[in-house]
């Protein structure tokens, strides 16, 4: 999204430096991991409202995900994954311009040992 844009996690207490990616699994080791969180939502909350025409993660883990905006009174869901094999998930489509963005894991694929957590290793927001 625009360069300098103050964003966090779930809340605007605990704003993030905006100098830095949200997750970047190839140069850094930070993710979205709830392991002491609700593992239903990752929502992103941005300081300044943020226009974007296309997101890109990835996530070794979520099959099926739902992406949701703010509209100012409701979540709206403007994509789905289904079965999704690789890890890299990708949404293009009409600019949006939104306070919050939420990434609703909806199915995991199998792991080894039977289970996993939903994560995101990556993630990115694109203008036009």
């Amino acid at each position: 999204a625009q360069p300098g844009v103050e964003w966090g996690i779930g809340n605007c207490d605990a704003l993030f430096d905006p100098t830095n990616a949200f997750t970047d699994g190839v140069l850094d080791a930070p993710a979205w991991l709830p392991v002491y969180a609700a593992r239903k939502q990752c929502v992103l909350v941005f300081k300044k409202p943020v226009s974007c025409s296309r997101l890109v993660m990835h996530s070794a883990t979520m099959r099926d995900a739902a992406l949701d905006i703010w509209d100012g009174k409701d979540w709206k869901t403007i994509h789905e994954w289904k079965g999704q094999v690789l890890e890299r998930l990708e949404w293009k489509g009409d600019k949006v311009t939104t306070g919050q963005v939420r990434i609703r894991p909806l199915a995991e694929r199998a792991q080894f040992a039977g289970w996993c957590y939903p994560e995101i290793t990556e993630l990115g927001l694109y203008e036009p």
